[in-house]
């Protein structure tokens, strides 16, 4: 069997991503951002047999961002790799946009956000999916980079002490090699 690569597997994040998703068990789960379906693999093997993923991507050029948007996303590979790793029943490789696809659900147990960590980008991915997710969303990233820095922009991590998502998840960032990262959001249990 091939082996497919991954940030997460590269930093030394791969078996808590899988786990993390093993330990939510979702039935209906999200990844917005594709690339080759690296990621969306290590969902796909995590999920229960009930479980499914939806994986979603542009898959276009033009919205490769400098300096650190270099992308790889191709849908024809993903959906190959997809095959190949024997998921192709729990995985489905959709073409869209991460800021309009919340509206094909009505609510997902598990959101993977794998996209740019631009703060703009994930305010407006949050604020549209943050209600319909009922157990946990993994974001790549939460270490305040050096190449975001170096070109002035504000960090993700802000995001996440906003109300409208501090009033309903709890948070944590694990760093793995090199600076990279994985923050969780956890659903808070709320009181009766």
């Amino acid at each position: 069997m091939k082996v497919f690569t991954t940030s997460y597997k590269s930093r030394g994040l791969k078996d808590l991503f899988f786990n993390l998703v093993k330990s939510c068990d979702p039935i209906t789960a999200v990844e917005l951002g594709t690339q080759q379906g690296s990621s969306a693999i290590l969902i796909g093997k995590a999920l229960n047999k009930k479980g499914k993923l939806v994986t979603i991507d542009l898959f276009e050029e033009k919205y490769r961002l400098e300096p650190h948007g270099h992308t790889h996303a191709q849908m024809d590979v993903a959906i190959k790799n997809i095959k190949e790793a024997g998921l192709e029943n729990k995985v489905e490789v959709r073409k869209g946009d991460a800021l309009e696809a919340y509206q094909n659900f009505e609510y997902v147990d598990f959101l993977h956000i794998d996209l740019c960590n631009y703060y703009e980008i994930v305010f407006k991915v949050l604020d549209k999916w943050v209600h319909k997710v009922s157990k946990m969303i993994l974001i790549e990233g939460g270490v305040y980079n050096y190449w975001q820095k170096e070109i002035g922009l504000k960090p993700f991590t802000e995001v996440l002490n906003l109300p409208f998502i501090t009033d309903k998840f709890d948070k944590c960032t694990i760093v793995g090699k090199n600076d990279h990262s994985l923050t969780i959001l956890t659903r808070k249990i709320e009181n009766e």
